[in-house]
């Protein structure tokens, strides 16, 4: 895959991200998300940045309500 321009800054943004996800920092998870999404390039990257936000709503209890939708 030849090397894209951004590519570099969205994987770090996704990376940084996730970090903030999994240390409880959802307000920071979104922001960063907002760079990623700036920076993605494909479907594949887009369907990243989507999941990562669909995972903080989830953890953060704001898709309380969407959560019991689900299950």
């Amino acid at each position: 895959m030849p090397w894209r321009p951004g590519a570099l800054e969205l994987l770090d943004s996704l990376a940084a991200a996730q970090a903030m996800l999994r240390a409880g920092a959802f307000e920071t998870a979104q922001k960063l998300l907002v760079t990623a999404d700036e920076w993605s390039a494909d479907d594949l990257h887009q369907a990243t940045v989507n999941l990562f936000r669909a995972q903080i709503t989830f953890a953060s209890g704001h898709g309380a309500r969407e959560s019991a939708l689900i299950t």
